[in-house]
């Protein structure tokens, strides 16, 4: 961790450059890894200083961490802080995709805003037209771990709703556990 705070301190020295400086790549790419293996760790308050790090460099997010960041605030049912998140990334240059509305409604579902999550379900149906055919498929789960698998990634697919609905499931599984006493989610 010496490393990284050296690193950490240059880079803050430099003026916290983004990713379109190719010099800084190194370090960003270094700081994502880093985020993930705390937040793979459960470590999420340190994992999310890493990504906000990561975006205030650059607000055009070319690393993605804004959809780690929405999912930790639905882990941890911040569902301001989430709503903000995604309602900064729904106009302009960004796509309102699956990465956002998915987090998002798991945050809403869980913390009981049945209208929002009414919202959010309609709009994912608008973004992902694929939505219907994993929702009728005979065997969904085989359906869900078969396209997760896939080295083929294209936003708003049949492919980016399985992984998602891959990474809800163990969302809710660690909400499950946490409210059953585990104290998994709140984990720091």
């Amino acid at each position: 961790m010496e490393v990284l705070e050296r690193a950490t301190k240059q880079w803050e020295q430099e003026g916290k450059l983004g990713w379109r400086d190719l010099e800084a790549r190194p370090f960003l790419g270094f700081k994502h890894t880093v985020a993930e293996a705390y937040e793979y760790a459960g470590k999420l308050n340190q994992a999310l200083e890493h990504y906000q790090a990561i975006l205030s460099a650059d607000e055009g997010d070319p690393l993605g961490v804004r959809f780690r960041i929405l999912s930790i605030y639905a882990r941890t049912l911040q569902w301001q802080k989430a709503e903000e998140l995604a309602n900064a990334y729904k106009d302009g240059d960004h796509h309102w995709d699956d990465q956002i509305i998915v987090p998002l409604l798991v945050a809403a579902i869980v913390t009981d805003r049945e209208v929002a999550a009414r919202s959010l379900m309609e709009d994912l149906i608008t973004v992902n037209l694929n939505l219907s055919t994993l929702l009728t498929s005979e065997d969904p789960y085989a359906m869900i771990i078969d396209l997760s698998s896939s080295k083929l990634y294209r936003s708003n697919s049949i492919e980016s709703l399985a992984l998602l609905s891959a990474i809800c499931c163990r969302l809710w599984c660690i909400l499950f556990m946490s409210w059953s006493g585990c104290g998994i989610l709140m984990r720091s």
